[in-house]
């Protein structure tokens, strides 16, 4: 399991932190293969990974900080769709960095 902090300024100028709690359940990650015509996917590599939240936390300027069940019901879908890119891709980061690790 993994933990990313995610930093939204609501349009109060409130900024809350979320430290988000995520299990990856399904992580891919294939390097460019420039010798193969099979797929351009395949030529030029990918990352797949699929995510589920297991628990979240939101601290707000004041310091006050709760579990927050449906994350969804907390962002606008504006906010969703930037926060589903920004936990992506701060774990394919990590998961890179920890298969050059182990090379």
């Amino acid at each position: 399991m993994y933990t990313i902090n995610y930093s939204l300024i609501k349009d109060t100028g409130e900024e809350l932190l979320y430290e988000v709690l995520v299990n990856v359940s399904r992580y891919e990650h294939v390097a460019p293969n420039p010798s193969t015509y099979d797929s351009d996917w395949d030529y030029h590599g990918y990352t797949d990974i699929d995510w589920d939240i297991v628990r979240t936390t939101c601290t707000n300027e004041d310091g006050n900080e709760w579990i927050v069940d449906d994350i969804d019901a907390e962002l606008t879908d504006e906010d969703i769709e930037e926060f589903n890119e920004y936990v992506t891709q701060h774990l394919i980061e990590i998961l890179v960095d920890e298969e050059r690790d182990y090379e």
